[in-house]
C-alpha cells in the first residue's frame, strides 16, 4: 500500500534518541577505532557527554549532521575535571568506565544530582578496591584499579545505568562477570547490549541477573546511525491521537528502545495507527481505558497521565516509584500539578490511578524537568488551552525541536 501524496512540511522527523547516542558514543570512544556517527541531536545531555570526552583528551570532530570519533590519538593527562551538570546517565556511567584511568578524576554536577541516589557508586568502587568521595557538588577518585575479584555486583533498583556502565567496562576494559540485583528498565539494558554487539562483543545474560562475555569478533564497522527518539515521540504521538493527525518519520519499529511500547499500548486501547513507507501515521481515535506496567519504561509515565485523563475512563499506571529519582521528584510533581488542575488522580502502593476528571485552569512549573514540561505541554494543547506553563526550555535536555514539532500536528475539530 502506498501513500498518495504527503506534503513534506506535514512530516515530523523525530529527533535522534539520546540514550542510543550516548551508548554509541561511549562504545566508539572505548573501541579506540575511527567511527563516524550519523544523525545525532544537539541536545544538552548529548553535548555534556561530548564535552566530557573532549576534556578527557579524545578526538571528536563535530559537523552539522555527523561526527568523527577517534580521528586522532588521545591526549592523556594526569588529572581531569569534568562537569556533567544535570546528566543522570553521565554521573552513573562515567565514573565506572573511568575507574581504570591512571589519573585523578573530579566530576562536578548540579546539587540535585546528589539527591538522585548515587550511593551505588561507592559499593561498586569498593569492589574495585578504590575509594570515591561523593559530595553534594562533586565526586572525586584516583583511578587505576587492579582488583582481583572477577565478579562484580550492582543493585539496579533505582537505575539500570549502573549496569550499563559495568557492561561497557566488561566489554572494553576488563573481562569481568556481572551480577545484577533488582534489574529494572531491561529494555535499556537490551539497548546497551545491542550497541556493544555492533562492536563485535556478544554478552550473554541469565534473565538480566548474570552477565558474561560470550563471544568477541573483529568487526570493522566505520559508520553508525542514531535511531529516532521514541521517548520524545511518544508525546507527539499522544497529542496527534487526541487532537487530529500526525505523520512521523525516523522511527524504527524494530528499535530496542523501551518507550517503543507506547505503540502496543495505544493499539490496545483503540488507537488508529498505521506504518507505511517508513512513516508512522497516527489519527484521532476514541480510546478505551488502560492498565499499564511502567517498570521498564518510566519515561512514559508523564505523558500517560494526560492520555488517561482524555480517555475519560479509569486508568491505572503501575510501578511508578522510580520517578522520585529523576531530574526532579517526578512522582511528587506530577501528582501536585495534575491535582492542581483538579484531575482525579491518586497514588497508592507504587501505583497511580486516574479517574474521570474535568480539568480546570492552573499554573504549572516544570521544575526544570524536560519530561514534566512535555507532559504539561500536551495537557495544555489537548485538555485546556488556558493552562499556564512556566517554561524554562528544559526540553533542550533531550528534545530541542519539541515545541516546533508540536505545531506540525494537524488539529481536527
Amino acid at each position: 500500500m502506498k501513500l498518495k501524496i504527503i506534503e513534506n512540511n506535514r512530516i515530523i522527523k523525530i529527533s535522534s534518541n539520546k540514550s542510543h547516542f550516548q551508548r554509541v558514543l561511549i562504545a566508539s570512544i572505548l573501541s579506540k577505532k575511527k567511527i563516524i556517527i550519523n544523525n545525532y541531536t544537539y541536545s544538552e545531555d548529548n553535548m555534556i557527554l561530548i564535552k566530557c570526552f573532549i576534556e578527557l583528551g579524545y578526538s571528536i570532530d563535530i559537523y552539522d549532521d555527523y561526527m568523527i570519533v577517534n580521528n586522532q590519538n588521545r591526549k592523556i593527562k594526569k588529572s581531569y575535571t569534568l562537569n556533567i551538570e544535570d546528566s543522570g546517565f553521565a554521573i552513573r556511567v562515567l565514573p565506572i568506565i573511568l575507574s581504570s584511568e591512571n589519573a585523578k578524576i573530579k566530576i562536578l554536577y548540579n546539587k540535585r544530582i546528589y539527591f538522585r541516589n548515587i550511593k551505588e557508586l561507592e559499593i561498586i568502587f569498593n569492589q574495585f578496591n578504590l575509594s570515591i568521595l561523593i559530595t553534594q557538588d562533586y565526586l572525586e577518585f584516583y583511578g587505576g584499579n587492579q582488583f582481583k575479584n572477577n565478579l562484580i555486583y550492582c543493585n539496579c533498583s533505582i537505575s539500570s545505568q549502573y549496569a550499563t556502565g559495568l557492561l561497557f567496562y566488561m566489554a572494553f576494559i576488563q573481562n569481568i562477570e556481572l551480577k545484577v540485583n533488582n534489574p529494572t528498565s531491561k529494555n535499556y539494558l537490551d539497548l546497551t547490549l545491542d550497541v556493544i554487539q555492533q562492536f563485535g562483543i556478544s554478552i550473554s545474560n541469565d534473565n538480566y541477573t548474570n552477565f558474561y562475555i560470550n563471544r568477541v569478533e573483529n568487526i570493522n564497522n566505520q559508520e553508525i546511525s542514531i535511531e529516532g527518539d521514541w521517548s520524545g515521540a511518544s508525546n507527539l504521538i499522544v497529542l496527534a491521537l487526541i487532537m487530529g493527525k500526525g505523520i512521523f518519520a525516523n522511527l524504527s519499529l524494530s528499535s530496542k528502545q523501551s518507550d517503543k511500547i507506547i505503540i502496543e499500548l495505544l493499539l490496545n486501547i483503540g488507537a488508529k495507527i498505521t506504518y507505511i513507507d517508513n512513516l508512522l501515521i497516527v489519527e484521532k481515535s476514541k480510546l478505551k481505558s488502560f492498565d499499564f506496567d511502567a517498570d521498564n519504561c518510566p519515561d512514559l509515565i508523564p505523558v500517560l497521565i494526560p492520555l488517561a485523563i482524555l480517555t475519560n475512563r479509569r486508568c491505572i499506571i503501575r510501578n511508578v516509584n522510580r520517578l522520585q529519582y529523576k531530574e526532579s521528584n517526578r512522582l511528587k510533581e506530577l501528582l501536585i500539578s495534575y491535582q492542581n488542575m483538579k484531575a482525579n488522580i491518586t497514588y497508592n502502593n507504587n501505583t497511580i490511578i486516574i479517574e474521570k476528571s474535568k480539568i480546570e485552569l492552573a499554573n504549572l512549573n516544570s521544575q526544570g524537568d524536560h519530561r514534566l514540561a512535555m507532559s504539561y505541554a500536551i495537557a495544555m494543547k489537548s485538555i485546556n488551552s488556558k493552562i499556564q506553563l512556566i517554561e524554562d526550555k528544559s526540553v533542550n535536555k533531550s528534545y530541542p525541536d519539541f515545541y516546533e514539532q508540536i505545531k506540525k500536528i494537524e488539529i481536527y475539530e
